[in-house]
């Protein structure tokens, strides 16, 4: 039998939120923690701008996040 949440059933949903949400934010293991995705635009030939999606990156922890945030800042200057 197909499991599935009835999101009509707003006590069943909170409790399995509350169930999840003690270890949402904690690292495990062999998985990144957050992904990075690059947005920026892009001039074609014919001079349109189009928005181009870099495909995402994966932090691992707050060293990776930094040096990210170095880079973005260097760009910026």
């Amino acid at each position: 039998m197909a499991s599935y949440l009835n999101l009509e059933d707003s006590d069943n949903l909170k409790a399995k939120i509350d169930e999840k949400a003690s270890a949402l934010f904690h690292a495990r293991k062999g998985k990144p923690q957050l992904q990075v995705n690059k947005c920026y635009k892009k001039k074609t030939d014919e001079g349109k701008e189009t928005m181009c999606i870099e495909s995402s990156r994966d932090v691992m922890n707050m060293c990776e996040l930094k040096v990210l945030r170095d880079v973005r800042e260097l760009a910026l200057i």
